[in-house]
Order: structure tokens, then sequence, then C-alpha cells
């Protein structure tokens, strides 16, 4: 029901005039600009706070504010669109009316949303395929500086690791459905139709992403969707005048975990403790103990604190970000948009940054009723710095860093007892710059055969650029206090490091759409292809004249100096189509198939066939569904099969190559050429088949929404190592042998409810995957170990991929009766010693008793979206977690002070004869027995986490028509602010992966402060 109410009269002049209660506006026979406002109501009569209302073509907008009320500038002829969650979209034409009240109807939410899917868009009601989408909206109230942390824990079937990082380095990984494979999982990531990376777009820019879940909305894509497929659409240009809108924040960065060391008295007790259980005499005398305290008071830099570097080193972080949008144009001739972004992203640790420059713009334009022509450039220039060794300015802080000094009072660094200083590594060592360009064109026509069928083609061009530029400084540093301890490297060196890489794709595509009587028709037939090349070059050079003259040609040009360099190539031509077929939105149909052929595998094992098929049943259109319709409003059910494949090989895995080695010929070193791995002429594509079904629901007059999948799929072909005899001399290549299987269910339920001036948002998605290995083909074990002791996972039949494999443990060693009476192992075992469990019951210790005790895939991941709103405030909680997820410690922080390493307070509480309920083993020197990767260091890796809070306000539309501007929002966010975990008394961030804790970069929490304006 839409009510319309307005006052006009005319003067002798002919000049019309407007009226509206409360307002202003005016008109003249060219412009006719006005000020339309009106009040929007629900059903009931209830004022409608928060709704949309725009000018089509427009991208300023207001919202209407708590008692329902707006007001907007149009021109007559314009379009006003009122829209709101819950509620069906409507559209009013501006004519000479003054005042426009509204009222809206209720609608199933996100019904008749439009979601992108492989080469198109779909209603989401008519979608027969597992495809989740996000809004624009979502994607930017994360504030994140990459669009996959912004993605994590919004879409069921996609799961996001965030292990922190540098900046312009951050570790994240997404999946969709699991782990499909023992080599390449990545999704397919394609952003406006091109293969991109998500961390290469502004999250300003995004209007939608979408996650193509099963093997029948992925198939299209082929041989490269089978660890699923992303969609990323990209801002349109919009119909109108110029708009201009402005997307800021500045934010401050922290170190999520700050570990905390024992105490100095407790410190040296436990380590007496450690050289008299394993020497049998004591490190620290207790006149040294005692005197301790007193002794750091008078003197700190004598007698300093055990471990103070995650105090001294960890700074907060400052970031922020610009973009600066104008879009606008006549969309019967030419639209534009353009938007300018800069980022500046300081790191947690010394030397480190990142910095983003970009520009995108896109072009619509009509050239006659047949034909459009489209334009989509992004240029993005980034520079990255970090310290020469990135991985070793945190890891000594875990290691060889025990009773430094950080600084002298005179600004000398002061160095550990094993000579180290994070802060040397950090300001001293050298640097590492990394600076890229990266361009993507792509253009676009289309043109109209007969209505309901056309016919486009787009080519697009990507370059890639990078210099790296990594220099080790010279340097020599004593401490005053301890000139025993010396860190220095007599030689500076350079390595400079140049890539490119280019990469042309073409597609062309017939489509056809049209509906007679209560059928709807519509199908693609295409044809694309990818040209890939790359090459990359480095050299090397050493003894420079000093640390300041960093160019190559500066190092001595001896025979030190080296260069090196290498090329590759690769193709990809394909032929895939769909059909899809709907009679009278109830019965609903498709197939999609694909037919590729991929320049890595050999005559005969080059192209692949890919089909899938899904059917979908509107129930809730059917008659006999009225009497339940007002409790269940809309019911789908759908189901789907489909096979996709991975080409993730290596490029020439099916030829033979050579390596350059040198040889002895009369006496003289000679260049040769040899073969090392045997080629495998049979190498072929993996191959994944998904079988899914679904159903998806709107209850409660539209009140709830929810969906409902369960998926099985298995990956076969799956590239191994698989043994040769030896007699061939030759290495071995992959063979399309193993076999692994993924299951699972998802779940998604979101309600929205306004109360007067209140509104409730609420959304709730968990997933249930469960990984199993099922063929390796006769080979394995597959074992990864780090080192022999403190991590190693086990690839194994029957279990998931990357199970832990180790002792499993029963408690500790009571008495010297008991360790006498038990498996020999290691002769220095004594009481309070871990007791590992001889599986075999043999006597001894060995490999032999390793058996699988967890893994670290979660059985379950889970998010919630919460929001409250309030007048103009609105109030924004994501929570994020897994479950069914184990954690192994490694390093340092399971190490207790064996090697004198960091020592956390928690192992304060270790066995001794007067404390043998103890929870920690006793303290040893110099042996890793107590260390063996086991249960005993296992730990619940389950957590739950409040990822984002965010706080917005909408400055009332008066104060900003005031001056000018359509609407401002201002915000404050904070990232990774509560956490709930067995790892937090470890100081360790649940996301980690690994030996992670000790080897990544530390997870941040951000504060940010940020406005959005529309001009």
């Amino acid at each position: 029901m839409i009510i319309y109410s307005a006052a006009t009269a005319a003067n002798s002049s002919g000049l019309v005039l407007t009226y509206a209660a409360g307002g202003e506006s005016f008109a003249d026979g060219a412009i006719n600009q006005q000020r339309v406002s009106g009040k929007v109501v629900d059903e009931e009569g209830n004022p409608l706070q928060g709704v949309t209302v725009t000018v089509t073509g427009e991208t300023t907008s207001v919202k209407t504010d708590v008692d329902g009320s707006y007001s907007i500038a149009a021109q007559r002829g314009d379009v006003l669109v009122f829209s709101f969650i819950g509620m069906k979209q409507q559209e009013i034409p501006v004519e000479d009316q003054g005042t426009i009240n509204v009222t809206l109807e209720g609608d199933a939410v996100g019904i008749d949303e439009v979601v992108v899917i492989g080469y198109g868009v779909q209603k989401k009601v008519s979608i027969t395929n597992a495809v989740s989408s996000i809004g624009s909206d979502e994607i930017s109230a994360r504030n994140s500086t990459n669009v996959t942390q912004a993605l994590q824990g919004k879409l069921p079937g996609l799961t996001v690791i965030d292990r922190g990082g540098a900046p312009g380095g951050e570790n994240l990984t997404a999946r969709i459905r699991g782990v499909t494979s023992l080599n390449d999982n990545n999704p397919l990531i394609l952003i406006d139709g091109v293969p991109g990376s998500l961390s290469r777009v502004n999250p300003a820019d995004i209007e939608s992403v979408s996650v193509l879940k099963d093997a029948a909305s992925t198939a299209i894509y082929g041989s490269r969707a089978s660890a699923g497929v992303i969609l990323v659409t990209t801002k349109a240009p919009s119909d109108g005048k110029l708009a201009v809108s402005y997307d800021g924040y500045f934010g401050l960065a922290r170190s999520n975990n700050i570990p905390k060391h024992m105490d100095a008295v407790t410190y040296m007790k436990q380590q007496n403790e450690a050289y008299r259980n394993t020497y049998g005499y004591e490190f620290y005398t207790d006149e040294e103990i005692q005197s301790w305290p007193q002794n750091h008071a008078d003197d700190p830099e004598s007698y300093p604190k055990p471990n103070v570097w995650w105090n001294t080193v960890f700074e907060t972080a400052p970031q922020q970000s610009h973009t600066l949008t104008l879009s606008g144009g006549d969309r019967e001739k030419i639209m534009n948009r353009i938007s300018f972004r800069y980022l500046d992203e300081d790191g947690i640790l010394p030397n480190y940054g990142f910095k983003i420059s970009e520009m995108r713009a896109k072009n619509d334009i009509k050239l006659s009723n047949r034909l459009t022509l489209g334009t989509n450039i992004n240029v993005r220039l980034t520079d990255r710095n970090m310290p020469y060794n990135e991985w070793e300015s945190y890891n000594r802080m875990w290691q060889n860093s025990q009773w430094g000094v950080p600084y002298y009072s005179d600004g000398s660094y002061g160095l550990s007892v094993d000579s180290y200083s994070p802060l040397i590594n950090l300001h001293e060592m050298g640097t590492s710059n990394t600076k890229g360009t990266y361009l993507v064109g792509i253009f676009k026509a289309t043109y109209k055969l007969l209505e309901g069928l056309n016919i486009s083609g787009q080519y697009s061009t990507q370059f890639n650029m990078e210099d790296r530029k990594t220099f080790n400084n010279k340097y020599d540093f004593t401490d005053k206090l301890h000139p025993e301890r010396r860190t220095f490297n007599t030689i500076n060196r350079m390595n400079d490091n140049r890539y490119k890489s280019k990469e042309d794709m073409l597609d062309f595509q017939l489509t056809y759409n049209n509906t007679f009587d209560q059928h709807t028709l519509s199908g693609i037939l295409g044809y694309s292809e990818i040209h890939f090349i790359d090459n990359w070059g480095q050299g090397y050079r050493q003894n420079f004249y000093n640390n300041q003259l960093q160019a190559i040609s500066q190092g001595a040009n001896d025979a030190t100096q080296s260069a090196t360099g290498g090329n590759s190539e690769w193709g990809l031509r394909s032929y895939f189509a769909r059909v899809n077929y709907d009679y009278d939105s109830k019965y609903l149909f498709e197939a999609n198939a694909r037919y590729d052929g991929s320049s890595r595998f050999a005559d005969g094992y080059r192209y692949g066939f890919f089909p899938s098929f899904s059917m979908g049943w509107r129930l809730s259109s059917e008659d006999f569904w009225e009497p339940i319709k007002p409790v269940i409003n809309e019911f789908k059910l759908r189901g789907s099969w489909g096979e996709v494949g991975s080409q993730q090989v290596g490029l020439y895995s099916f030829m033979p190559t050579y390596n350059q080695m040198n040889y002895v010929f009369n006496e003289t070193l000679a260049p040769g050429y040899r073969q090392v791995n045997l080629a495998n002429q049979n190498i072929s594509w993996e191959t994944t088949a998904q079988l899914n079904f679904g159903v998806d629901g709107y209850l409660f007059n539209n009140l709830l929404n929810f969906s409902f999948d369960y998926y099985k799929k298995t990956t076969r072909d799956i590239l191994l190592l698989v043994p040769i005899p030896s007699v061939v001399g030759l290495e071995p290549t992959n063979q399309n042998a193993g076999s692994v299987e993924n299951k699972g269910v998802e779940f998604l339920i979101q309600a929205h409810r306004t109360f007067g001036d209140f509104g409730v948002d609420l959304g709730f998605n968990v997933n249930y995957n469960q990984n199993k290995v099922l063929d390796l083909a006769g080979t394995g074990p597959h074992i990864s170990a780090f080192g022999n002791s403190d991590y190693r996972t086990i690839t194994v039949e029957g279990q998931p991929i990357n199970s832990f494999y180790g002792f499993t443990t029963d408690g500790f060693f009571k008495n010297q009766a008991d360790v006498d009476n038990y498996a020999r192992w290691d002769g220095s075992v004594g009481p309070g010693d871990i007791k590992y469990v001889d599986q075999n019951m043999d006597g001894e210790l060995t490999p032999d008793d390793f058996v699988i005790f967890g893994k670290e895939i979660p059985d379950w991941t889970f998010s919630s979206n919460m929001a409250v709103s309030w007048k103009n405030f609105r109030l924004d909680l994501f929570w994020q977690g897994v479950s069914g997820s184990e954690k192994i410690m490694t390093g340092a922080i399971m190490e207790h002070g064996i090697w004198g390493g960091f020592t956390h307070e928690i192992y304060s509480d270790y066995w001794t004869p007067t404390n043998m309920g103890a929870r920690y083993p006793r303290p040893t020197k110099y042996t890793m027995k107590n260390a063996q990767i086991s249960d005993f260091w296992m730990v619940d890796g389950n957590y739950l986490r409040l990822k984002n809070i965010r706080l917005s306000y909408d400055i009332p539309q008066g104060l900003t028509e005031r001056i000018n501007v359509g609407g401002v929002t201002v915000y404050a966010s904070a990232t990774n602010l509560l956490t709930f975990s067995e790892l937090n008394k470890y100081s360790i961030d649940p996301e980690m992966e690994g030996r992670g804790q000790e080897s990544s970069f530390p997870q941040t929490s951000v504060t940010t402060f940020g406005i959005n304006i529309n001009f």
C-alpha cells in the first residue's frame, strides 16, 4: 500500500511550485529540483526507523528517523526506492508531490535477493545449488584490511583461519567444506570474473561475495573448482548526477597475547631443580637467589629480570585507510565509477609496515539499444617493509633470550646469555623491502541478438610485478657489562629479486532467457581460454662499502656474486554450458557441464569433462501448502550432484626435465645436464564428486529464515609420490592414486524484528565437517615431522589428514621402582618424568609405540551475528569459534626452560618429591625426554571469540542537510576483543596452527574509529 499526498499550485509565469509541510522545494521547467519528505510505517501503522530511501541511480541515500520520517532531494522523473530488511522493496516515481508517505509490506527476508553465481546471477528463491552470499554492508562493518578476514565466520561452509601476520603478509587460510586434497586446497577466487586474490581488492569496492560450495554450482568452472569457488563482484557505476562518498578510519593495533615469564626467584629455583635432576648440582647459589630482589631493585642493569622482551619490543601500531568514490552518469549513454584508496599500516613490531595506493575505474557505455560496452581497470601499488630475518625477529623472544637487558641507560643494546637480542634483529640486522605493481584491465561487450538472446565477449589482462630487495647489514655489538657476550656479522650482503607475470583471459558467452506461459528457460553456451607466463631473476652480491649503499652494483664483483632466473608458461582452454528450467516457480532444474583442456597434462590426458545436475521443489507454492503458509511462509527442497577437478600439478610433470650439473671432463670442470625425476605422462586431474541435499525456509510471517545442507564429497586420483624401484635411478614423481572424503552439515538461521524505536537482528551458522583419508594406493603412512620429537603428523587411511602422531601417556613416574619396572627408553629417566605408554608391551619405547591421538582440523565451526539498534545508534557483535579441535604445544612454550628459552609462569607447578600432584613434569636440562610429542602436550583447541564489536551512530538528517551532506555515520570498533579458550593460560592465540606459537607473527587486536560520508 502506497499513500501519496501533495499540494501544488501554478503561477502566471508557468512556474510550478510544490509545497511540503516542514520542508522547502523549488522547481522550474528545466531542473524541477525539489525536497521530498514523508513517513514510512509498517502494515500496522507503526513507524519504521532505519528504512533506506534512495534515488534510483544515485549513491546518496537517507534513512528514516525514529518517527519513520525522511527528507531527500529529488527531481521530477526520479524514482524513490524504499528498502528495509523483512519488507518488500517499494519504488515510487517523483512527480510534483512534496510528501510521499509509504506503508511497507512484510516480505520473506532475502527471498527476492539476486545472488551472483557462475557466469551470471539468479534469484535466491530459484537457486537449486549450495550458494552462500554476503553484501557490502556486512563486509565493510568488519573494517578489515584484507577481505578474507572480513569473511571469517560470515558464510556457512566457508572456514577462514586467521593466524595473524605482519602488515601486508597476513597469514590467512580459506577452506570450503573441509580439506579435499593432500595438495592444493585453496578455492578458486574470481574478481569480476577474473582470477585473483582476496588480498588485492579494496573492501570498500565490493558489492557482494558469493561462495559456491557444491559441485553443481562449481562444475561450470571445471578443473579449477575442486576446492570451491569464491566470486567477488565490485560495485557498479550508478545512474544520475555525480555522487561522492568518503570512507575512512584510523586504528590502533596491539598484540593479542603477551606471555608472562616466571618471576626471577621462581625461575632460578626451577632451573636449580633442572640442573640437580640432570647433573646433580645447582646452578644458582642460595645467596644469589635470596639477594636477587634487593640487587635488582638497587641495580636493575646488573641484575635484570629473566625475560622482558615481550614488554619491551611490542608497541601500539597505528593504521589508517581512506577511500574516495565518485559515481554518476546517464544510463542511456555512459555511467562511471572511480574510487581511490590509500592504506598505511604499521606493525606491532619495529620496522614492519605496509602501504597501498590504488585506483579502480568502471564504466558502462550504451552505444545503442543493442550494444553495450564495459570497462573495469584496477591499478594497485604496494610497499612492504620488514626486518631482514622476519622469522628470527619474533622467534628470538622465545628462544635463547634469557637474562638480557634490552637497552642500557646509555642507549646501548644488552645481550642475553646466549648473545642474542630481538631488538638487534629488528633494528640492526638489515631490512627487506618489497614493492609491487598490480594492474588488471577487463573489457566487455554485450550485443542483443534477439529478445532474450545475447552474445557477449570479455577480454582481461593482468600484470603483476614485484621487486624485492633484502639487505643484511654488517654489524658488531658487545654487551657493555658482559664483554663475553657478542653478536656480529662481518659481511654485508644483498639479494635483489625481480618477478613479473602476465595472464590473459578470453571469454565468449551466448545467453538465453525467455518465459512461455508457466515455463521459464534460460541457458549459457561459452568458450574460455587463459594464457599465463611469468619470469623471475635474482642477483646476489656481498662486501658492500657500507650498509647505506644498497644497490646491487655496489657489491664485490668477484667469485662470490651470483645470478639466476627462470620462466614458466601454461594455458587452459574450456567449453562450458548451463541450462535452467523453471515451471511455475515450483519445479526447478539446472544442468552444467565444462570441458577443460590444460597444458599441464600430456596428450591423451589433457582434457576432462565435468558435469553437474540439480533440482529444486518449492513446496510452499503448492496448493496443499496453503493451510500452513502463515507459519511456514516459504519452503524449498533441493538436491545436487556433480564433479569438478583440480589441475594444480607441477607444470612439467609429464615430460622429462633436466637439471644443470657440473662434471669433470679431461680433468676440467664442465657443465652438463641430467634427468632427476621420472616423468609421468599419465598424470591427470584430481576429481571431486559431491552430493548435496538442502532445505530453505521462512517462518512465522517471515520473522525467521533458515537453510540446512548435507553434503558428501569424495576426491579421487589425488597426486601422491608412489615409490619406484631404485634400479630406475631417478626420483619418483606424482601419480594419481589417493582418495579423501569430506562429509558434513551446514545450518543457518536468521531473524529480524523491530519494537518501536528498537530493532534486533540475529544470525547463527554452524558447520560440521568430518575428514577421512580413504585410500593411499598402498603408499604411506605419510609422516611429517619437525626435528625428531616435538611435532609430528601422519596421513594414513581411515584417519583425518595430518593427525597427531606420537606417544600416549600415563602420568608421571612416581618413584625409582616405578622407573626400574617399566619399559626401557632413556637411561636418565627418573621419578617425575612423563610416563609414555608401551603400546606393544615389548619392554622398550620406540616409534612402534606411536599412535594417533588427536587432530587439529575442527569438527565444528560456528559464528553468530547480533545487532541491536535504538534510534540512530546500532551495536553489532560478531562471535566466532570452533569445536572438536586439538592443539599441540611445541617449542619454548612447552620446553619449560630445557634449553634456556622463555619459561612461562604456568610451569611453576612442577613435580618434586614434595609436590607429586603437580601439573607438569620435573624440570630437566638439555634433554627432550619430557618434550616428546604426546597427548600430554595436547591442549583443547576449542574457542569462542568476540571477533568484532562495532558501535555506530547516524548523524541526524537535519544536521547533515545544513552542510549539504546526504548522510554521515561515525563508528568505533574493535577486533579480537574477548576470547574464551583453554589456550589462554599459555598466552597462545587459538587460531594458530602447527608450530605457529613461536614461528608466526603474533595475532593482533585492532581498535578503530571511522566515518562514512555521502556528499
